[in-house]
């Protein structure tokens, strides 16, 4: 961070630690790192680690309040380093460099039980919510300079990141929330990022800001088996889309239609049966492609300001 970006202190955030877009020159041994604007100078130890050290020690300085928490790991986004301690777990693996991200991989995991563990040695775990998830899907190995050790997978999904298929955005996601989640209980229910600020409103029994438009949902309906209920349906637009000609997705319940840039073309794809969008149901289904298609020109012009 040069001064120039915005910074999470501008967006409410009282203590900070944290990179303009990754840490470098690697995730091992950072000079980039800024705190609460300041900049931190260069460090010992990989980001994962010391991102989490950060965090307990925030967890130790608020336990006693309510707190939020934010751990946005780098790992394994490229630049991708790793101590030789968690690469030598695959020592069977002949690629060093799948070495290099499966350890990366071990590594976040490892220091996300770090982080539970202190919930826990603090007493604080059982009225935590936790959730744990992703920002994107998989990188493409050697898409650019320097990728050579994006070995993840989209596993059955069509595409990976900066793709408009599922492979681009669809992640897992994890709830920990003693009292309200049952261990080992899976849901179907797709939910956003942008979902996470009326759900933690209505969790916290606090009315969701009327100062801004609110694209997002309360999710928490799902930990009693029912549906989110959403005004705003889920969309997306990537310009830049690798997924050529498709730049715009629209989902309603299982039902996704993808589109170009001009709106002109479509596919159509049944989620629940075609996770993978092998089978487009476009001509098959017209009076649903043109009642989303609709749909997805709304969405359009008030993301782009009526463009």
């Amino acid at each position: 961070m040069d001064g120039s970006e915005p910074t999470p202190g501008d967006h409410g955030f009282d203590h900070w630690f944290s990179t303009q877009n990754n840490a470098a020159p690697s995730l091992q041994d950072p000079v980039n790192f800024v705190r609460d604007g300041k900049p931190v100078g260069p460090l010992k130890g990989n980001s994962s680690t010391l991102l989490t050290d950060e965090a307990i020690a925030f967890l130790r300085d608020n336990k006693d309040r309510p707190f939020l928490l934010c751990v946005w790991f780098h790992a394994p986004h490229e630049p991708v380093a790793t101590p030789e301690e968690w690469t030598k777990l695959y020592a069977r693996v002949d690629d060093p460099t799948k070495r290099i991200y499966y350890g990366s991989v071990s590594l976040v995991d490892h220091e996300v039980a770090r982080l539970l563990k202190e919930l826990d040695d603090l007493k604080v775990r059982d009225n935590t919510f936790v959730f744990f998830t992703s920002d994107n899907g998989p990188e493409t190995l050697n898409r650019y300079r320097g990728a050579e050790r994006s070995h993840g997978s989209p596993g059955p999904l069509r595409g990976m990141k900066l793709h408009v298929h599922e492979g681009g955005y669809r992640v897992p996601g994890i709830l920990y929330w003693p009292g309200h989640t049952k261990a080992g209980t899976v849901c179907a229910e797709p939910v956003v990022h942008l979902d996470l600020l009326p759900t933690l409103c209505a969790a916290a029994g606090v009315a969701v800001p009327g100062d801004r438009p609110v694209d997002g949902a309360n999710f928490l309906p799902i930990l009693d088996g029912k549906p989110v209920e959403r005004a705003t349906p889920l969309y997306w637009q990537y310009d830049r889309a690798i997924s050529r000609p498709w730049q715009l997705a629209l989902r309603q319940g299982s039902w996704k239609l993808l589109a170009d840039a001009k709106m002109e073309k479509f596919e159509l794809y049944d989620l629940a049966e075609d996770v993978g969008e092998a089978r487009d149901r476009a001509a098959e289904q017209p009076e649903r492609v043109r009642a989303m298609a609709e749909e997805m020109r709304r969405m359009h012009r008030a993301v782009n300001g009526g463009k």
